[in-house]
């Protein structure tokens, strides 16, 4: 029986540091088990992880231990604050394929409040937390801000000065870094003369001047305060807006979303799409953002958009995460607390979508989770650019498009080469091409087959095709659609990315190349258990990659339960689902 034991539990201030003991019984095959904690408040339920710090087996062999704890801010648990209401917690387990839910659990040592507008009590397997003093509302004096606008306007132009003055000695600086005679701003790596003197000039002078830093800040409160000039215009009751950071055009499925509503004569359609990050944009699109998250009734996005975790989101207009992903797979944002890369529990990202769209109910509690929201904001519609895998239009124009721009293909046995990134995120990306040696493979399995390279936007070492085997191999990383180019593989190699989600809606065979499983597990982590749930075959290096190839050997029974769990509707109207719920926000 699964029995969890709080060990320790204590509150200061809003301040909670919780320590779990968990006793459940053993499977050898189960690598990462998940702790989450539920916070239920009124009609709101949280989904917060909890961070397993050690897994062993017990001596009797039969049972095993897990040691979860973290310290979480009571005022975050939520997207308001505790005002007068009860928060109760319950104890909810992953292990394995076994999903364990109404934990009994015991007080193992100590319960303790210490100076502390919070109380707690122990009633039918739940913590109960309780505010004991009133919540007083944070007041916001906009004098201030409109002076850090000015103020922070001035300081800009002084730093912008004062860089002027320093740039002789950054070029001498520079020509010091390109001599080697000391360290530079930035590496050479494959940098030309004239690129790396401009980037080391240009990252010297934003360093040395914090110049990035400020322009950030000072654009940040431009916002605040057109925000606070539109709080008191009326929001237009028909007027849905478009925002994205991913590109200067809509893409994904937004524009699956907008498709479906373009024609409707009665909506009110507005689009602000700009791929530069916040501090990048020119004032008028920051105005623009401030006007259109103000008047809107719904607001749609389909990624982090930085702005909107920013400032503060009128109560009545609704904004709707169409997230680019389908599935469950490697965590993400507030899944990874307290792991590396992950945020504080404070982040106010993407905690203020008042729906978000998934592909299944399976999956809404690691969505609530992720986004930090409550689950009862996720809506299991489908995935709106999934639905081109069930229109045979599409696919053939796909195939045609591919086709006549490499006729020669038309023959070959199509692989797919899709891993993820490595790294934390955009900065810091990276795929070690040293795993899959394109020229090694490429050999092994012969001119029959072609390989397409797919990298994830966030990899940023470049990948060379090799000389001579550009008839076999190209690279279609930055200039073609995943999804687009799923209709003429034949074999997707892939790793933790989500595309093996699209890919199962074709039926496409796939090999999971996991060569650094444990590793990942251990730094980015899943939601399920990888092994289990793969809709593929597992290979843990180059030579189990192509021995599969050429044995046929995909384990492809392994795809159907893969797409039943992760899709609730094989229709393809997924687009024309969040259309009506967006018109139902209205």
């Amino acid at each position: 029986m699964t029995k969890a034991y709080i060990r320790n539990i204590e509150i200061v201030e809003n301040q909670m540091d919780l320590s779990l003991k968990i006793e459940v019984p053993y499977d050898s095959a189960v690598h990462s088990p998940k702790v989450t904690l539920i916070y239920k408040m009124g009609e709101e339920t949280r989904f917060i992880p909890v961070l397993v710090q050690s897994y062993y087996p017990n001596t009797d062999g039969k049972t095993c231990t897990i040691i979860a704890g973290y310290k979480y801010n009571i005022d975050y648990l939520f997207t308001s604050p505790i005002k007068d209401e009860s928060v109760s917690i319950e104890v909810d387990v992953l292990y394995g394929t076994d999903h364990l839910r109404d934990i009994p659990f015991e007080i193992d040592t100590k319960v303790l409040t210490v100076n502390t507008p919070y109380t707690l009590s122990t009633e039918e397997s739940k913590i109960v937390i309780k505010r004991v003093e009133e919540y007083v509302e944070p007041k916001k004096n906009y004098f201030v801000l409109f002076l850090k606008v000015v103020f922070g306007g001035l300081y800009n132009f002084l730093v912008r000065v004062f860089g002027v003055l320093l740039l002789p000695f950054l070029f001498i600086d520079t020509v010091a870094a390109f001599l080697d005679v000391k360290k530079g701003w930035v590496t050479k790596n494959e940098r030309t003369t004239l690129r790396f003197f401009v980037d080391n000039i240009r990252v010297g002078f934003r360093t040395i001047t914090h110049e990035e830093i400020g322009r950030k800040h000072l654009k940040q409160n431009w916002v605040s305060l057109w925000m606070a000039f539109f709080k008191k215009k009326k929001i237009v009751e028909n007027r849905i807006t478009f925002l994205s950071n991913r590109r200067g055009e809509l893409s994904g499925n937004p524009a699956d979303v907008y498709e479906i509503i373009k024609d409707d004569k009665s909506l009110e359609i507005k689009m602000l799409l700009d791929d530069n990050p916040m501090h990048r944009m020119s004032y008028y699109t920051l105005f623009k953002f401030a006007k259109y998250y103000s008047t809107s009734k719904v607001v749609i996005v389909d990624d982090f958009y930085e702005l909107t975790s920013m400032v503060e989101k009128k109560p009545d207009v609704k904004l709707v995460q169409v997230w680019h992903a389908c599935g469950a797979f490697k965590t993400f944002g507030f899944s990874r607390l307290g792991k590396p890369g992950g945020p504080k529990q404070t982040s106010n990202n993407h905690r203020m979508y008042d729906r978000a769209i998934v592909s299944s109910k399976e999956i809404r509690r690691f969505y609530a989770e992720g986004f930090g929201i409550p689950i009862e904001n996720v809506v299991a519609t489908g995935v709106p650019r999934t639905d081109m895998f069930f229109d045979e239009n599409i696919a053939k124009e796909m195939k045609d498009n591919f086709y006549s721009e490499y006729p020669d293909w038309q023959s070959k046995k199509i692989i797919m080469f899709a891993p993820t990134f490595r790294g934390n995120g955009r900065l810091t990306g990276f795929y070690p091409m040293e795993h899959f040696n394109l020229k090694e493979v490429s050999d092994a399995l012969g001119p029959d087959y072609g390989i397409i390279v797919k990298m994830h936007p966030f990899v940023n070492n470049k990948v060379e095709v090799p000389k001579g085997y550009e008839d076999r191999i190209i690279n279609l990383s930055e200039n073609s659609e995943l999804n687009d180019l799923l209709f003429v593989t034949d074999i997707l190699i892939t790793d933790y990315s989500s595309a093996v989600f699209e890919a199962s809606l074709l039926n496409i065979p796939m090999i999971m190349y996991a060569y650094d499983l444990s590793e990942y597990i251990a730094t980015r982590d899943l939601y399920y258990e990888y092994e289990p749930m793969l809709p593929g075959k597992l290979a843990m290096n180059q030579d189990e990659v192509i021995d599969a190839i050429k044995n046929n050997d995909f384990e492809t029974d392994r795809i159907e339960p893969f797409k039943n769990k992760f899709f609730d509707d094989l229709d393809g109207k997924s687009s024309k689902r969040v259309a009506e719920m967006i018109k139902e926000l209205l």
